[in-house]
């Protein structure tokens, strides 16, 4: 960015994304759907609650019984721009949010196409077309998703630096780069941008040149050893500047449900497919929408253009599109067998979003040629075999897939339009600058479907439907009255709509993550990363036991439960009905007896058990010794009181008059630690899920507060990996490598 031009098309780039957001700017609207307020909007009010009453986010103890908050890659609690929304109201930062991201998308996209020798305005409309392609339109509720897709080409645009410079900085800079996609909350788009990437810089740096006459490229000198093990070094040290969530992220994902293999079935469900691939162009949006000229573009480009590059971006297209169809493309399998960690992860139609990356690129290559003015015989029967196969895909996608006629016509309509522009300004009709003015317009207008897609995909409302709850008197009631006790949404969540009726005809989604905006503890919660002991707990303990441990009291419903024994309405507002459980045990009990049991398997069949008593005795796993109790003794007392609780730290004063074990119901989870009076003790897990420590007679003051070692160990490991980069990228600076260019 060192001269006017590129100054200026960063300008426009800011005015494209002002455009894109006028809605959101100027008239107060905001996205009221899907995860972004059943999910976003409670995640990100518990983290400004914390991090503005000066605590770490480290765990979260209204979901699920309690569990681990900064290690879940979806929280972002480490991403720069997730400060945002210290600073704003939800729906004012969610605007701030996504139009500064919109900005970088188009500016690294920019950058790239400049350093693979795209002219200005062809790099100015590839990061354009980025900008309003279906990416960002459709991914605009889903925010770790939407800042990955930012990060992506700037990873890219950093590796192709190191293509030119071999430079330990470039390397570094793409490992970085790498990190905030980690740090957004995007481990999948993590491990897609690092397939690419080992398909990218080897091509690239083959440096090989096309033989006389031939299309066929020929190898040749690559970088050495060295510069490949700089490479890594750099990409390796960028990446482990997030280790902080990493470290802790990867001790959660051996903790959850998705240590186990989650199966074929699993990993290749919710993928796309060939069919939504050819009836894309035609339908009304899709994730992998980039508009019908810069695919006419991109084929041009394939065809006139002879520069290296674009086999590049062309097997890159070809791969993400193929893989993007899950099991119907053929190397879907593969991937699944061959790469660590692929089984992770479902929903493998989001390599499509990169097939939208690479289709800017080779349609700025496409507008690169035309602005050289050669082959302009050969674009007029390009432009004519296009638009023959398009209308007759067109045709059989709107009859046999669910195509759309009239958007067919219009888009053919854009594309007649565009060839003749560009006609034109080959047999010098049109000055460039009138071309470049109106083959600007004209995609610009096709890739945001006639500006349908300004502000994304998804419907807008006024962004006081996020204050809405606030005023909800059942919401008010559960913040005021729950307590130390837990509320259970289960009920109200069978409902089809999941869905609270306001004033004026809109609803407010009904997220069992609430009690992260209003306060209150839930049993439980959507996220997709679980502790495996509450999978387990919740799904081989009887459900009336899971309310009594889970200290539930109050349930909340649009059914009526009267006839239920031992519940009671406690409060209606409208259709939401609060009932409370007559028979709430408290969240913190001391139990004169105590058996134990070797493992969880053991544990849970014994509270299967025919007349099993959840609060006869403390259930507890390990090797500890199991307490029988006094007998003779009825009137042995035995008290807790809350002195201090906060997400990550619980003090309780206990008063018995015998030895005993101190059950407190929120989830066992390694980082937990115990003391009595001062002196550390040990955690025993009890009831499969919650945790335990013995307590002696008497008064005495236990405190329970959590301290991950892998929260520690990552901050170090950031800190030291940050230094690292400094202090080599300072050293190579101060001795440079002896020159060894890369490809032109």
């Amino acid at each position: 960015m060192n001269n006017k031009r590129d100054i200026l098309f960063l300008l426009l780039l800011g005015l494209l994304s002002i455009l894109y957001f006028h809605k959101q700017i100027f008239l107060g609207l905001v996205p009221f759907v899907d995860d972004l307020s059943a999910y976003s909007f409670s995640s990100k009010s518990f983290f400004a609650s914390e991090v503005l009453s000066g605590r770490v986010p480290l765990w979260d103890p209204h979901l699920f019984g309690g569990t681990p908050y900064l290690a879940n890659l979806n929280s972002a609690a480490l991403y720069p721009f997730n400060w945002i929304f210290l600073a704003l109201p939800y729906p004012s930062a969610v605007t701030a949010y996504q139009l500064i991201h919109l900005l970088l998308a188009g500016l690294f996209v920019y950058l790239w196409g400049k350093s693979v020798r795209l002219a200005p305005f062809a790099a100015f409309l590839s990061g354009g077309i980025y900008m309003l392609s279906g990416v960002f339109a459709t991914e605009n509720i889903h925010l770790g998703y939407y800042a990955a897709m930012v990060w992506t080409p700037a990873v890219f645009f950093a590796a192709e630096k190191w293509v030119s410079d071999r430079s330990f900085r470039s390397a570094a800079s793409a490992g970085l780069a790498l990190a905030l996609i980690l740090l957004s909350g995007s481990p999948q788009f993590l491990l897609i941008t690092g397939i690419c990437l080992a398909i990218y810089l080897p091509l690239r740096t083959a440096d090989v040149r096309p033989a006389a006459g031939l299309s066929v490229p020929q190898a040749g000198q690559g970088p050495s050893l060295a510069q490949w093990t700089m490479l890594a070094a750099g990409l390796g040290l960028g990446l482990l500047a997030a280790s902080a969530q990493l470290i802790p992220a990867m001790e959660l994902i051996g903790l959850s449900g998705r240590s186990y293999p989650t199966g074929y079935a699993f990993s290749s469900a919710f993928s796309s497919s060939i069919q939504q691939f050819i009836s894309q162009p035609f339908g009304r949006i899709g994730h992998g929408w980039v508009g019908v000229i810069p695919l006419l573009l991109s084929v041009w480009a394939l065809v006139a253009v002879r520069k290296r590059v674009l086999w590049v971006f062309g097997l890159l297209t070809l791969f993400t599109t193929v893989m993007s169809w899950g099991d119907q493309g053929i190397l879907f399998r593969f991937a699944y067998h061959l790469i660590p960690g692929f089984s992770l992860f479902r929903a493998w139609y989001r390599f499509i979003l990169y097939t939208v990356l690479f289709f800017s690129l080779l349609a700025g290559f496409g507008v690169d040629s035309l602005l050289k003015g050669d082959s302009r015989k050969l674009w007029s029967a390009a432009v004519v075999c296009f638009l023959v196969v398009f209308l007759c895909i067109g045709l059989f996608a709107c009859f046999r897939l669910g195509g759309h006629i009239d958007l067919m016509a219009g888009r053919a309509f854009l594309l007649l339009a565009a060839s003749g522009l560009a006609f034109l300004f080959l047999n010098g009709k049109v000055r460039a600058v009138v071309f470049q003015c109106g083959l600007a317009g004209l995609l610009l207008l096709d890739v945001s479907q006639g500006g349908a897609l300004l502000g994304g995909a998804h419907p807008l409302t006024v962004a006081s439907f996020y204050e809405f709850p606030r005023d909800k008197e059942w919401i008010r009631f559960l913040s005021d009255n729950a307590g130390d006790y837990r509320v259970s949404l289960t009920e109200l969540l069978k409902v089809p709509a999941r869905n609270y009726p306001v004033p004026g005809g809109a609803y407010f989604p009904i997220s069992p993550n609430l009690g992260q905006r209003f306060g209150f503890d839930n049993m439980e919660g959507y996220d997709q990363l679980n502790l495996r002991r509450y999978l387990r707990f919740m799904s081989e303990v009887p459900p009336d036991l899971q309310f009594i441990l889970l200290n539930v009291r109050y349930i909340v419903t649009t059914q009526s439960l009267d006839d239920i024994p031992g519940v009671s309405l406690a409060f209606r507002d409208g259709s939401i009905r609060i009932y409370k459980l007559a028979n709430a045990v408290p969240r913190y009990t001391v139990f004169s007896k105590a058996r134990f049991f070797k493992d969880g398997g053991e544990l849970l069949a014994a509270m299967r058990a025919p007349g099993f008593i959840p609060y006869e005795q403390a259930l507890l796993e390990g090797d500890g010794v199991s307490v029988a109790g006094r007998a003779g003794r009825p009137d042995c007392r035995f008290d807790v009181v809350p002195v201090r609780r906060s997400p990550g730290e619980t003090v309780l004063s206990a008063i018995s008059d015998g030895p005993g074990y101190l059950v407190c119901n929120e989830a066992y989870a390694p980082g937990w630690k115990a003391t009595v009076d001062g002196k550390r003790v040990t955690i025993w897990p009890a009831y499969h899920l919650f945790r335990a420590v013995p307590v002696p007679s008497g008064r005495h003051e236990v405190r329970f507060y959590y301290d991950p070692f892998s929260f520690r160990a990552g901050i170090a490991l950031s800190f030291a990996a940050v230094l690292l980069i400094a202090l080599i990228a300072a050293a190579r600076r101060k001795y440079p490598s002896p020159p060894d260019g890369g490809p032109a």
